[in-house]
């Protein structure tokens, strides 16, 4: 299932569903019922350009995410987020901590070294 603010118009499986619409916005009729066994995100916020204001704005996002994987992620599920690295960065990896058994900070060898984007990974949810 993908979620995304525009619409998704790409050759997907028959199994792929969509919504177009907000994460801040989804309820839970919108999901399906059963938990997933992994959540990919790679949502990332339209930059200002102001790296602090763009740190906060990914880390918004990103904890909507992980509030989203405590309903529906399965116990040992993985979680995949791309975050900005900033001030609140360190407070999304200690809540990534409480979370899951093993966190990891992964950076694409395509990405540019300035670049402070980076994929937050947890690995193995914790049984609630």
């Amino acid at each position: 299932m993908g979620v995304d603010l525009q619409p998704v118009d790409v050759g997907l499986p028959k199994h792929v569903k969509t919504l177009q619409g907000d994460v801040f916005e989804l309820t839970l009729e919108q999901l399906p019922p059963e938990p997933f066994d992994m959540i990919l995100s790679d949502m990332a916020p339209r930059t200002s350009g102001v790296r602090s204001m763009d740190a906060d704005r990914s880390y918004a996002l990103n904890q909507q995410v992980l509030g989203l994987s405590g309903k529906h992620l399965k116990s040992g599920g993985n979680l995949l987020v791309k975050a900005f690295q900033g001030a609140p960065f360190e407070q999304l990896r200690k809540d990534f901590r409480e979370v899951f058994e093993e966190v990891r900070i992964c950076k694409p060898r395509s990405s540019r070294s300035e670049s402070v984007e980076v994929f937050l990974l947890g690995l193995r949810k914790h049984e609630l």
